[in-house]
């Protein structure tokens, strides 16, 4: 048997890594992003503001942003922003 061959084992031990190594790209590709990547802030700009956001779930008071996934005040903002 030459040694340019996989043995049973080393497939085997292949096959049981792979799970693990989807769940880590699973992972990294659903991260979101951070507040300073999209220059969150806590105050309306130019007129706009999270509430008028399609990436916002909520009320006037604090929703859920679905880009950031995290909650965010009604009244804040960043660059994400785009009207519903």
């Amino acid at each position: 048997m030459s040694h340019d061959n996989l043995t049973r084992k080393q497939i085997l031990a292949g096959l049981v890594m792979l799970p693990a190594l989807a769940a880590t790209l699973s992972s990294a590709a659903s991260a979101a992003p951070s507040k300073e990547s999209v220059k969150f802030q806590d105050t309306p700009k130019d007129g706009k503001q999270c509430s008028q956001c399609g990436w916002y779930g909520g009320n006037n008071e604090k929703g859920n942003c679905r880009y950031l996934k995290v909650e965010v005040p009604a009244k804040a903002w960043c660059e994400a922003y785009y009207k519903k």
